[in-house]
């Protein structure tokens, strides 16, 4: 075999396996498994913290749902965390004083993560749930969340989120369906032990275990891969559930895009160390088949994409690969010149999707390399109603 087939062979293999065989293997190592959630006892006291940055448009709703949410009011506050809005949504923060809810200002823009550094300190809770001015909980999402921790191995408990799909939008759709791959993956990964990550948008601590992050980490990766260095488990709650709308336009979708992956790929290279299967065991194998290989999946594709065409010539399997991926690559290209037209073509989507993500990808990796972060963020999606 030569090294051009050897590496086609190997570029294809780990295509395979991030978007199959990982799946399918966790579905095999689960097929009996299940997992319920002890009772708890007595509530614990929890404290949601709501992260905004000019969300006028839509903190009236968010507030307003969080107030009437299943769980003892008692035991229960709301923390508007505002990193330097400069509309109105401060001052409609405070109108909500009355019933419980307290705003936590900075008066400049420092960024959404030391912003929720200094809001955690000032939780009352023994929980710390996590979520954005766009995020809509459904009734019993914080009970859902909360029984989990009735469980002493259990540090933080993530729900997920159902996106709306935007009207003439290429990235909405496609975003709705990975969110539900993503959380039956994350399902599965924590009956064997830990799903990698959370949702930002709806995800619990208990807070004795949080630690203070620096400005370019990324919450909802670094906070659970914390916790799990420290010995605890992480678990998705299928029955926690928040609604958000897709962000329709591409461009702001694409920046959104690279400034998270920029801030994975930092986390994972300062948390290298859970790669070890010595140490971690299953999570070690799950960090890297749903995170590490999803980073180099570009690199993986050009690969592949180069070795089909060296070696198409030889005929089949490799002529068949390259044609395939000539397709799949011609449809996004199209995706991309009809990207603003109104009711693009289903079948237009997922490569379209696809391809950009990965570009994103490859931004991210360049950044990182030239040492830029991503410290600042602005909220791009907003909840129809």
């Amino acid at each position: 075999m030569t090294s051009a087939e050897s590496l086609f062979w190997l570029a294809a293999a780990a295509v395979t396996y991030t978007f199959a065989g990982y799946p399918i293997l966790l579905w095999a190592l689960t097929l009996w498994r299940r997992r319920a959630a002890p009772a708890a006892k007595q509530l614990p006291s929890l404290s949601l913290i709501i992260s905004v940055h000019n969300e006028e448009d839509v903190l009236p709703m968010k507030v307003e749902n969080a107030l009437t949410l299943e769980y003892p009011r008692d035991r229960f506050d709301i923390i508007v965390a505002s990193d330097g809005s400069t509309d109105r949504t401060n001052e409609i923060a405070a109108r909500f004083a009355g019933a419980g809810v307290r705003l936590f200002a900075v008066p400049r823009q420092q960024g959404k993560t030391l912003t929720l550094n200094d809001a955690v300190r000032m939780a009352k809770g023994e929980v710390v749930v996590f979520t954005d001015a766009n995020a809509m909980f459904s009734h019993a999402a914080l009970l859902h969340l909360v029984r989990n921790f009735a469980d002493p191995r259990i540090g933080f408990v993530t729900g997920w989120t159902l996106y709306r799909a935007s009207r003439g939008s290429a990235t909405s759709q496609s975003a709705r369906s990975y969110g539900l791959l993503e959380t039956q993956i994350k399902y599965m990964e924590s009956l064997l032990h830990s799903c990698v990550g959370a949702d930002g948008a709806i995800f619990a601590i208990r807070k004795v275990l949080y630690e203070t992050l620096a400005a370019a980490d990324i919450n909802d990766l670094v906070i659970p891969l914390r916790i799990i260095r420290r010995g605890y488990r992480g678990v998705l709650e299928k029955q926690a559930v928040c609604e958000e709308t897709a962000e329709a336009r591409t461009d702001r979708e694409l920046s959104r895009q690279i400034r998270i992956h920029t801030r994975t790929i930092r986390a994972m290279l300062s948390h290298a160390a859970l790669l070890n299967p010595f140490a971690y065991g299953w999570f070690s194998l799950s960090l890297f088949s749903h995170k590490l290989l999803r980073l180099i999946l570009p690199f993986l594709l050009l690969l592949l994409l180069a070795t089909s065409a060296v070696l198409a010539a030889q005929g089949q399997p490799y002529q068949a690969v390259l044609e395939l991926q000539a397709l799949f690559y011609g449809l996004a290209g199209i995706g991309w010149t009809m990207k603003n037209a109104p009711g693009l073509m289903k079948y237009l989507k997922l490569p379209f999707s696809f391809v950009m993500v990965n570009w994103a990808i490859v931004v991210a990796w360049g950044r990182v390399l030239a040492g830029k972060k991503d410290e600042m963020w602005a909220p791009a999606r907003r909840v129809s109603a």
